[in-house]
């Protein structure tokens, strides 16, 4: 009973802290020193991306257009580690400007959901349409 209760809490502690973790970044204390510091907040992003899409608050529109930036910053830093030119405040404005983007799309998402907006994003069942003829 007692590994039940636990199991139960544990549970409910990640359940409240996972949507926190996904969107922790401050703004602030990433700054890649070197390339292969990148990828800790390469991975962060990508799994705020994940999360977003997971929990409704994304459309699969935004969420490409999260990925696709995301992978332009990925190959910018490739470029810049290629040419001897890792620049790691460059890379930071980068993931700050597509984290601000993610943030506000992602409380925008939440309030639609919240206010009755569908997941559905504009695709309605078939039950919904007008049948006028």
């Amino acid at each position: 009973m007692k590994k039940i209760v636990l199991a139960l809490l544990a549970t409910s502690v990640l359940a409240v802290a996972a949507p926190a973790l996904a969107h922790d970044y401050d703004g602030g204390d990433w700054n890649p020193p070197s390339y292969d510091a990148f990828w800790p907040q390469y991975q962060q992003i990508c799994d705020g991306i994940t999360h977003g899409q997971r929990d409704g608050s994304y459309t699969p529109e935004q969420a490409g257009s999260f990925y696709r930036a995301l992978q332009h910053i990925r190959y910018r830093a490739m470029w810049e580690k290629d040419h001897g030119a890792y620049d790691g405040q460059d890379i930071n404005a980068r993931f700050d400007d597509l984290n601000q983007r993610m943030r506000i799309a992602h409380e925008q998402g939440h309030e639609r959901l919240e206010y009755g907006g569908a997941r559905t994003y504009g695709y309605r069942p078939y039950g919904d349409y007008d049948r006028r003829w």
